[in-house]
């Protein structure tokens, strides 16, 4: 199966994980609103300092929401993904196959989130470390008459794709856990760690597709967002009120030793500053739940094939756990 094929197949969870977040944003957004309409007979600072609770409040229940609920789509599309890969053919009800993956590979939110912490850790640690042995290679920025070092540029835009490819790895070595069944999760996730580390070089030919695709979302999907917010704030009465309550705070309440104002901004600036605002923070939960899935899958795609074609060296433990505490933890936890 292809990336888009497998994409295509398991697109609810991809559909569940932007309503999740749009309900998220939503209640971000809806609670302060209706709490700055329901103390309007309130003075300014007490209606600003109840509004700024609720806002507090409203994106600490969104946190919860999102991970707590959203890592079963995640971990769903992942563990459907890697099936697709491995297999060629994924089962009708994706869904539903997806969801009691999860639980039966896992059982309880407490183990996935603690194996995907370790995961984490690991992939951090040993891109740390392949990172140190490049800066070493290139030796100092500067050479000879103090000119730039061109292996030193070299090496650092690698550290920058790395970095840009991280999430994608996580994932990669999360899947490798769920094509895995019989064998032991944390032995899984350290043989998985064992193939990204053997195979990195290699993944990283995905780079251009993850930067080119993220650049390209920004552009279309967050400006198109910005339109929209802006059309809809600028005729809302309510976003309007509040935009002239606080640059009233900010004009007369919110000054410095010298009582000019800390902030000095119009009410049109604050409008158009919380309009970017509120496009990016939907740009954010739409990118993430709509593009990166397919990044995701082509990245997977690539990494579980080397795996298969070549498997893990596990004489590589003792490495590995001398560059990644993490690795050296999961590899004590595989043992118990």
């Amino acid at each position: 199966m292809t990336a888009f094929e497998i994409y295509k197949k398991t697109f609810r969870f991809t559909l569940m994980r932007i309503l999740c977040g749009v309900a998220g944003v939503v209640l971000i957004a809806g609670l302060p609103a209706l709490t700055f309409a329901f103390t309007g007979k309130a003075t300014d600072e007490v209606r600003i300092a109840v509004c700024a609770g609720a806002f507090l409040l409203a994106c600490i229940i969104a946190g919860l929401l999102s991970h707590f609920l959203g890592y079963v789509f995640r971990a769903g599309q992942i563990a459907m993904a890697a099936k697709g890969i491995s297999e060629g053919e994924l089962p009708e009800d994706v869904y539903g196959e997806g969801k009691a993956a999860v639980k039966k590979r896992f059982g309880t939110v407490a183990v996935f989130f603690a194996i995907e912490r370790i995961i984490n850790g690991i992939v951090r640690q040993i891109t740390n470390g392949l990172n140190r042995l490049a800066n070493a290679l290139g030796g100092s920025s500067r050479g000879r008459n103090n000119e730039s070092n061109p292996l030193q540029i070299i090496v650092a835009i690698i550290n920058l794709i790395i970095s840009a490819m991280l999430k994608f790895l996580c994932a990669c070595i999360m899947g490798w856990v769920f094509i895995h069944p019989g064998q032991n999760a944390w032995r899984s996730a350290c043989d998985g760690a064992l193939v990204y580390f053997k195979n990195w070089k290699d993944l990283l030919k995905n780079t251009a597709k993850v930067i080119g695709l993220g650049l390209l979302s920004l552009i279309i999907i967050g400006g198109l967002l910005f339109g929209i917010c802006h059309l809809v704030l600028d005729n809302a009465s309510f976003a309007n009120t509040m935009a002239v309550e606080l640059e009233d705070f900010l004009q007369h309440d919110f000054l410095d030793e010298n009582g000019n104002p800390e902030i000095d901004l119009t009410a049109k600036e604050l409008l158009i500053i919380a309009e970017a605002v509120i496009a990016l923070i939907l740009w954010g939960i739409i990118n993430s739940a709509l593009v990166d899935p397919y990044v995701m899958i082509s990245v997977m795609s690539r990494y579980i094939k080397a795996g298969l074609a070549n498997a893990p060296a596990r004489e590589m433990d003792s490495k590995l756990a001398g560059m990644s505490k993490s690795y050296k933890k999961a590899i004590a936890a595989a043992a118990e």
